[in-house]
């Protein structure tokens, strides 16, 4: 190892040199007659080196560049002499640190961890570890003593990437898992993978878009661990993170999913006989408050949380949950994808990464692990822009007037491309072409594959809103491949096995061996690639990355979406094909499920829907209606941005909204489903809806065929995506989105969702935020719409105290009636909700039933349930409920248990889906209910 003369260090200064010299000057002393004139400040790399060496101490120039690949470059001295150590100088900053061993002290300079963006010092015995430069521009050394050798070991840990979604038939074992404690299974949707060419071709295989996922389970008191084994060290700055499901696991078919408990859980990092941080959602102890935890521990010894957050999202959805060590001993916690916060450790965590389940005994269901390094140093090309489904791609069609087209276009990507041949007059050109449909914005990159046949590959740049050949080109480069290779650019480079080239801040650009050289264009706006090509154009032999587009196949964990009404999950399309299974949401009221990421700007929204069977087979298991679309939203109000509603009002319309507010609409029956009884005309369609945002144009398309194109002079910049439907269900199988900025907003799905009270509980669990207030509970409603409803039992003698009274404050925005359920009878009181285009009333036995495809209710039927109008006076309702029963002709004598439930099941004007009313964040106001006679 190369040494340099050093510079010395006096005794008297060694001390204040130890663990970090952030400056050194000598002070006067007080009793001095008179001061020397001041000498010109000398830096502190001066001093230190001039103390150095004048201990005849001598440096060893250590690298602090950390490879391609590499996690962490460690330092150590195994047994330091005395005065051995390292030394830290910022030729830039003038600053320097020296760490040495002391005289008659224990501990040692210790070990120094060289990361990306910070060195790290970590003394055994001694302070805990700390980071001790940050910044470019530090050099490290070591120090060594008179007479003495190089002693510094250097030792490296790799970057450590793991990706695992569990999509196959085994699990454990070779697949680098170890089950420590509990039990670890698959858990199999539909017909699971197909693994022979002939189930892949048979369209009568079984499949499933997301087959497998994971349970585990313990005693309670006990917790599962799952450990990820290895047999290098991990290193030191990475992140391990999972999708959960925030629920008990359960069967699609599972109605009562929404009330259950929550289940414990956390990520963790550490050797399982060292320091450990975990991070999830947990409990410290059976019957504790479970909450996200940033939690320690050392060996097997109880977990103990350093932070804590007590919103959450909404139970039944996914979360990502995750924790990373960044430069080996800050803790980080991490929800999809967002940091949380983050906790400076007395200890560096190396090791492993493991899975546990908490001490409640419930069952946890996680999928797609993924651990790598915490900042990636390589280039973010973005997503691919022609993805195939992994599952559905290879499926053989079933024939003429079976699977439509629209099938191939989200399984087998086929619509990514418009294909044309011939000759285009306006841009000169002939033979085979194909231009992506959806726009490009921003970055992107194209990448060639060794499959494509020699000749010239023409590119164009189109910035048209529709990918025409139309006069309208911006860039237009032409690259040969020859045997030899490409010619990148054509007349200055050697031959390049691959061509890549793209836009990167505006300029196109293209790869010349490790660099980009700019080409001779640029152009920052939305544009369609056209690709001319000298034979047959296919796909899979063109690769385009953008980052600007994103592709969801729901063939992983949806933790990028969240609901609070309705029941989501991996679901049946077909009643006679029970394990086909794809991403299905259902409700008898609202079904919705919003993105937690919002998209800003120019935009395009490209999706695959269809209905789910909820109806027995004898009544054609499909309700033709509502299948909803709403963008820019704020991500709890569907009504906040723009709405396509296709199959409105019960089939009759399709209607484009602005915030709530009608701006297109057609009755045209092409862009209604199909009218009549045989369950066959819909049993096979999917519906596929393309929605652009451009400048001040909306553009709305069905199947290919435009049915709204429509000028807005006050567009939305943006917002979050929702899709959605009212009393029924939906399958989402693809959703494409290309927009100008995406930013991730997982705080959306959070709330403080306690809902522990003294009288009034939510009709399901999460469906409405419930805390306590002074003279009562607030009810508030997380998002817009939904039945907003609060519910009390009680027991009465009505012909003794007939009169009900209670305190109640309703906001202006709250729309919501009385449902009384008095010996298993359903009554309607009005408050401020209207009383129409109700199929139910929210009753414990409306609850014990799906009640989808009722008639609504009307005429007499509606009326023999509508017992009267009760207003709230002076924030007090009260009326007389015994009276209103008598002039129905009912009088009913001895104690009853009576349901109370304060809530809406009327859709009017779509009042389900908070148009209009009970939007996010309205509240009404409820007190214990008191039972009087009729003169008090």
């Amino acid at each position: 190892m190369k040494r340099a003369l050093l510079v010395a260090i006096g005794a008297h200064l060694l001390a204040a040199l130890v663990y970090g010299l952030s400056q050194y000057s000598p002070k006067p002393s007080p009793n001095s007659p008179s001061r020397p004139p001041p000498r010109p400040a000398r830096s502190q790399i001066l001093i230190v080196e001039e103390q150095l060496s004048e201990q005849d101490c001598m440096l060893a120039r250590l690298s602090t560049k950390v490879p391609y690949g590499t996690a962490v470059v460690r330092y150590a001295l195994p047994q330091p002499a005395e005065l051995a150590g390292f030394y830290l100088r910022n030729t830039r900053l003038q600053r320097a640190r020296v760490f040495q061993q002391l005289a008659g002290k224990s501990h040692s300079p210790g070990r120094f961890s060289v990361y990306p963006s910070a060195i790290v010092s970590s003394a055994p015995g001694g302070p805990g570890p700390s980071i001790v430069a940050e910044g470019e521009g530090w050099e490290l050394f070591e120090v060594i003593p008179a007479g003495g050798a190089a002693a510094a070991t250097r030792s490296t840990v790799h970057e450590f990437h793991v990706v695992d979604g569990f999509m196959r038939n085994a699990f454990g074992g070779a697949d680098g898992w170890s089950i420590s404690t509990g039990r670890w299974q698959l858990n199999q949707y539909g017909g699971g993978l197909a693994d022979s060419n002939t189930q892949k071709t048979n369209a009568d295989f079984q499949r499933a878009v997301n087959p497998f996922s994971v349970i585990a389970s313990a005693n309670a008191g006990e917790s599962a661990m799952l450990v990820y084994d290895t047999p290098v060290s991990h290193g030191d700055s990475y992140l391990a993170e999972a999708s959960f499901y925030f629920g008990s696991p359960s069967k699609p078919s599972d109605t009562g999913a929404l009330k259950k408990p929550i289940p414990t859980f956390l990520v963790a990092q550490g050797e399982l006989d060292g320091p450990q941080v975990g991070f999830g959602w947990w409990a410290e102890k059976i019957g504790a408050p479970a909450r996200w935890s940033l939690c320690y521990r050392l060996s097997d010894q109880p977990w103990s949380a350093l932070k804590s957050w007590t919103q959450r999202p909404p139970r039944c959805t996914w979360v990502r949950a995750g924790v990373a060590i960044d430069n080996g001993h800050v803790a980080v916690a991490m929800l999809d994808g967002r940091e949380l916060g983050r906790c400076e450790l007395d200890k560096m965590i190396d090791g492993s990464f493991h899975i546990h389940t908490g001490l409640d005994g419930l069952k946890i269901e996680l999928d797609d692990v993924a651990a790598r390094p915490l900042v990636s140093r390589d280039e973010d090309y973005g997503q691919p822009v022609y993805v195939r489904s992994k599952t559905f791609s290879e499926k053989a069609l079933y024939g003429r007037d079976r699977d439509p087209e629209q099938f191939d276009q989200w399984a087998k990507a086929a619509n990514t491309y418009v294909t044309a041949s011939g000759t285009d007059t306006v841009l000169g050109l002939s033979g085979r072409r194909a231009t992506l449909r959806m726009p490009l914005f921003g970055d992107f990159t194209y990448r060639s594959t060794p499959e494509l046949p020699n000749g010239d590959y023409r590119f164009i740049a189109l910035t048209d809103v529709e990918p025409k050949t139309v006069d309208a080109s911006v860039a237009d480069f032409t690259f040969s491949k020859t045997a030899a290779g490409w010619q990148v650019p054509a007349d200055q480079s050697p031959p390049a096995f691959t061509l890549e080239f793209g836009r990167r801040n505006g300029n196109f650009v293209v790869k010349d061996g490790k660099n980009w050289k700019p080409l001779d264009a640029s152009y920052n706006g939305p544009m369609h690639l056209m690709i001319v090509s000298p034979s047959a154009f296919e796909p899979d032999q063109h690769r385009i990355y953008s980052k600007c587009t994103w592709n969801e196949l729901f063939e992983q964990s949806p933790s990028g979406w969240y609901w609070d009404n309705g029941m989501f999950g991996m679901n049946i399309r077909w009643a006679c094909q029970e394990n086909w299974n794809f991403m299905a949401g259902k409700s008898h009221n609202l079904a919705a499920m919003f993105s937690k990421a919002a998209y800003y700007g120019d935009q395009e929204i490209d999706c695959f829907m269809a209905l789910s069977a909820v109806l027995p087979g004898a009544r054609q298991y499909y309700i033709r209606r509502d299948l909803c679309v709403s963008f820019c939203t704020d991500g709890r109000n569907l009504d906040s941005g723009y709405t396509l509603m296709f199959a409105a009002e019960h089939n009759t319309k399709t209607v484009l909204l602005k915030r709530g507010q009608e701006i297109a609409s057609t009755t045209d029956p092409r862009f209604l489903m199909p009218k009549g009884g045989n369950h066959g005309q819909v049993h096979w369609l999917w519906w596929n809806f393309d929605l652009k945002k451009m400048g001040d144009r909306i553009v709305v398309k069905y199947n290919g065929a435009t049915m709204f194109d429509v000028t807005d002079p006050d567009p939305i910049e943006g917002g979050h995506i929702a899709f959605w439907t009212i009393g029924t269900g939906f399958v989402l199988s693809r959703t494409n989105i290309a927009a100008e900025k995406r930013v991730d907003h997982p705080a959306v799905a959070l709330d403080e969702r306690a809902n522990k009270t003294h009288a009034w509980e939510p009709l399901d669990p999460d469906s409405v935020v419930i805390r306590k207030v002074e003279g009562g509970v607030e009810v508030r409603n997380p998002i817009g719409g939904g039945t907003f409803a609060a519910r009390t039992q009680t027991q009465v003698d009505l012909s003794k105290t007939p009169v009900l009274e209670l305190p109640m404050r309703l906001d202006p925005d709250a729309k919501i009636n009385l449902h009384i359920e008095i010996d298993g009878r359903p009554w309607l009181v009005r408050v401020s909700a209207p009383v129409r285009e109700m199929e139910y009333l929210l009753t414990p036995t409306a609850d014990n039933v799906f009640p989808f495809g009722r008639p609504v209710m009307n005429g007499r039927h509606l009326i023999a349930l509508v017992l009267g109008d009760a207003t709230p006076q002076n924030n007090v309702l009260r009326f007389d409920l015994g009276g209103m029963l008598k002039r129905k002709g009912l009088s009913i004598t001895g104690t009853r248990q009576i349901t109370l439930t304060f809530g809406n099941s009327s859709n009017a004007g779509y009042l389900l889906a908070g148009f209009w009313g009970n939007h996010a964040g309205t509240t009404y106001c409820l007190g214990d209910p008191k039972w009087t006679t009729t003169g008090q």
